[in-house]
């Protein structure tokens, strides 16, 4: 899921016109956006779910099996490529306003 969202987030720097910058300053933008849209993900995905579900969801999000972490989300939070999209969306807006 990760790979996803950061694959999302370097097509929305590719958008804002930002690979003319050197490598290293795209890899740590990148790393920041996806790192700013899991989390989003988390918060609106412990909104959904009960308080017995979010201990669950912490020990699958923070393994490393990426097919059950796809799999958790499909099941408690089914529009989460939507939530991703959204937020992606969002940073990309807020990095926009930013660069202006």
């Amino acid at each position: 899921m990760e790979k996803e969202i950061t694959i999302k987030c370097e097509g929305a720097i590719k958008e804002l016109g930002l690979d003319i910058l050197s490598e290293e300053e795209r890899a740590e933008i990148i790393e920041k956006m996806t790192n700013l849209v899991c989390d989003k993900l988390m918060l609106k995905l412990i909104s959904r779910i009960s308080d017995e579900e979010i201990e669950e969801a912490n020990d699958v999000m923070s393994g490393t099996d990426e097919k059950k972490k796809a799999d958790f989300l499909a099941i408690k939070m089914p529009d989460f490529l939507s939530v991703i999209e959204e937020e992606v969306n969002s940073a990309k807006k807020e990095i926009s306003n930013n660069i202006k």
